[in-house]
C-alpha cells in the first residue's frame, strides 16, 4: 500500500472515531436532559395526627436544617436540634435525623420492597411507646423518592431534655459518685423491659440511651430506632443485648446481677456467660478495627 492510499486511511479513521465520540458525548448530553426535565420527584410526609398542624413547616425540613439549627451528631447521620412552629404560630423543640443517602439499589428496595430507615424509625417508635418503653415521642418522617427510590429521608421527634452522658460512666470510666450504683441498676431494669417486651436493639450502646437525673429519679429513652427488632427473646439473645453496654467489666457485672435478679434467674451463672460473650465481643471488635486500619 502507498503513502497516499495510508495516509487517507488514517484520515479516513480518525474521522470516524472523532465523530463517534462526538455522537457519544451528545447523546449522554440528551440523556442527562431527558432525565431532568421526565424523572419523577416526589416527597412523602408521614405525620402523627396530632402533629398535622406543623405539616408545613415539616415541608421545608431540609431546607431548614441547612442553615438553622443545633448539630447533635455529625457522622455517618446528621443528627439536628431545631424549633418549628405549627399553623397557629406555637413553636415546639424537635430533633431532626437525616440519614445518609442510600445507594439506588437500597433506595429501591427501601422504596418497594421494605421501609426506609426513617420510616421504620417512626413505626418502631410507635410500637416501643405501646408496650410502655420510653422514647422521644415520635413527630413523623419526610422522604425525598426519585428514580423509582428512597433517596434522602429524615426522622423527626421531639427534643427530649436529657443532662447525663451515660458513656462518661460505661464507657470512660468517670464516676457519678453515689448515683453510679443506682444508675447501673435502673439501667438494669430498663433493658429487662425491653427484653421481656420483645425488644431487642441492635446496637445498644450508651449513646442511644439518652439519660435525664432530676431530684435522685432516673429515666431513660431509646433512640437510633430505626435498628430495632421485635421478637421472643431467648437466654442467648439477651446476653448478645447487653455486651455493648460498657468496657468495664465490674460495671457489667453489677448490671449483670441485678438483670438475673429481675428476671429470677441464677446471678453467678448469668454473670459468667455475659462476661465470658462482653469480652469475646470485644476481641472481635478490636480485631476488626485493626484490620480495617492496615487496610486503609
Amino acid at each position: 500500500m502507498n503513502a497516499a492510499k495510508i495516509s487517507h486511511s488514517l484520515e479516513f479513521n480518525l474521522f470516524y472515531f472523532w465523530n463517534l465520540e462526538s455522537l457519544s458525548i451528545l447523546l449522554c448530553v440528551d440523556l442527562i436532559i431527558f432525565l431532568e426535565t421526565n424523572i419523577v420527584k416526589t416527597i412523602s410526609i408521614n405525620l402523627i395526627d396530632h402533629y398535622n398542624s406543623y405539616y408545613s413547616q415539616v415541608a421545608l425540613l431540609p431546607e431548614i436544617i441547612t442553615c438553622k439549627g443545633e448539630i447533635l451528631h455529625n457522622e455517618r447521620n446528621l443528627i439536628k436540634k431545631i424549633t418549628i412552629e405549627n399553623d397557629c404560630g406555637k413553636p415546639i423543640p424537635i430533633v431532626v435525623k437525616e440519614f445518609r443517602t442510600p445507594w439506588l439499589l437500597r433506595g429501591y428496595i427501601d422504596l418497594n420492597f421494605r421501609n426506609s430507615k426513617a420510616l421504620r424509625s417512626l413505626n418502631n417508635a410507635k410500637r416501643l411507646l405501646e408496650l410502655g418503653v420510653k422514647t422521644p415521642d415520635p413527630i413523623g418522617c419526610f422522604e425525598h423518592h426519585e428514580f423509582n427510590c428512597v433517596r434522602q429521608c429524615y426522622y423527626i421527634s421531639r427534643f427530649w431534655e436529657h443532662n447525663y452522658e451515660l458513656s462518661s460512666l460505661l464507657y470512660q470510666g468517670i464516676s457519678y459518685g453515689q448515683n453510679t450504683k443506682k444508675i447501673l441498676l435502673e439501667l438494669a431494669r430498663f433493658t429487662a423491659k425491653q427484653h421481656d417486651c420483645g425488644i431487642m436493639h441492635l446496637d445498644y450502646n450508651p449513646g442511644n440511651i439518652l439519660t435525664r437525673i432530676k431530684n435522685d429519679k432516673i429515666d431513660f429513652s431509646l433512640v437510633d430506632l430505626n435498628r430495632l427488632k421485635f421478637t421472643r427473646l431467648g437466654w442467648k439473645d439477651r446476653i448478645t443485648g447487653l455486651t455493648r453496654l460498657t468496657l468495664y467489666p465490674d460495671k457489667l457485672r453489677i448490671i449483670g446481677r441485678h438483670y438475673a435478679n429481675i428476671n429470677e434467674t441464677d446471678q453467678d451463672k448469668f454473670c459468667r456467660q455475659l462476661e465470658q460473650a462482653h469480652s469475646q465481643f470485644w476481641k472481635n471488635r478490636t480485631r476488626q478495627k485493626r484490620i480495617l486500619s492496615i487496610l486503609k
